[in-house]
């Protein structure tokens, strides 16, 4: 784990499971809080998973088509210095 990183955690959607289905962003790309990084499926819906802050994307730890469960860790972002802003 990167201490210095924030991770993107799968949030409790009222399943015990949910498939990884996509990523938005590529690592090294910058994305701002509320930004659509990835998207899971849940039985009977497509879930968006936002950014939890502004920042880069530093690594993926899950995989396209990989089964999760509430609070796993989907990948890790690196904190935006305040003096790079958030979008305009």
């Amino acid at each position: 784990m990167y201490p210095e990183m924030v991770p993107i955690i799968l949030p409790n959607l009222g399943t015990d499971r949910a498939v990884l289905s996509a990523w938005y962003v590529h690592p090294g790309e910058t994305v701002y809080a509320g930004d659509r990084v990835a998207e899971v499926l849940i039985p009977g819906a497509t879930v968006d998973i936002p950014a939890p802050i502004d920042g880069v994307l530093v690594e993926r730890q899950a995989g396209v088509d990989q089964a999760l469960f509430p609070g796993s860790v989907l990948g890790y972002l690196s904190p935006l210095a305040a003096e790079e802003g958030g979008p305009s």
